[in-house]
């Protein structure tokens, strides 16, 4: 995390664990893109690819959790084995076991 010496420069600090990250005020959102930035970084010391290539975009999941804006993430949606069979069973079992 970036924060302000007491001369105003900028350095990067570590917290040591969750209270320290509390008292720094340290954001799920700063997390995130510190995480980017080193696995970024280990990319480029490795010389190859550490991940799988996905398509990035905009996407829709935060916003529909409650973040007031759309994130950039992995444009790809999870497919479970049988999961058409899954989802169709667990529609006819909320059918038959509704209460009227």
């Amino acid at each position: 995390m970036k924060r302000p010496s007491c001369d105003g420069k900028y350095v990067a600090i570590t917290p040591e664990g969750f209270d320290a990250a509390k008292d720094l005020g340290v954001t799920l959102s700063e997390l995130g893109c510190s995480f980017q930035a080193h696995l970024q970084n280990v990319q480029a010391l490795v010389l190859q690819d550490i991940t799988p290539k996905l398509k990035r975009g905009k996407v829709a999941s935060l916003y529909i959790l409650g973040y007031k804006q759309f994130t950039t993430g992995i444009n790809l949606r999870p497919v479970l084995p049988r999961q058409r069979d899954t989802v169709g069973f667990l529609c006819n079992f909320s059918r038959s076991s509704s209460i009227e």
